[in-house]
């Protein structure tokens, strides 16, 4: 009997020693949650944030310019102004009928959404590049935002 109440003892005592140690953790340590991914508006800011017109202009040059130009149409339309466009609306372009009943309004998002995979966004586009890269595709939109917005 007296070696079951020993053991009843230790028990009790770590017990109570594994009680008092929770009670002092939950008072030292305070969870706080966290979202698990951000929100579309948390995205689209960082997104912004972490462009960089500088390297943007340099993407476009050397990815964009042979179907692209700022200011004149080419194999693909002008791109100054984009920002706010809608797909389609640029005249003397001869759009995919895909793209111009799309009605796309060119933002951070749908540039972003378009450069990945335009064809995921528009099937039926005439457009066949993409950008793999996520910073290239970020630095592009920053200068199509802010170097060629104007």
């Amino acid at each position: 009997m007296r070696g079951v109440r020993l053991v009843s003892s230790v028990s009790a005592t770590i017990l109570a020693m594994l009680l008092l140690f929770l009670s002092a953790a939950a008072d030292t340590y305070t969870v706080v949650p966290r979202p698990l991914a951000p929100s579309p508006a948390q995205f689209s800011s960082a997104a912004r944030d972490l462009g960089n017109s500088d390297r943007g202009k340099v993407v476009f040059e050397k990815r964009c310019s042979g179907c692209h130009a700022p200011d004149e149409n080419r194999e693909g339309p002008s791109l100054r102004g984009v920002f706010g466009r809608r797909s389609g609306e640029i005249a003397n372009f001869e759009y995919s009928p895909a793209l111009k009943k799309a009605h796309i309004v060119w933002s951070e998002e749908t540039l972003e959404r378009w450069l990945t995979d335009p064809d995921g966004l528009v099937p039926d586009n005439n457009m066949d590049f993409r950008v793999a890269k996520s910073q290239e595709r970020q630095d592009l939109i920053r200068y199509l935002r802010d170097g060629l917005g104007k």
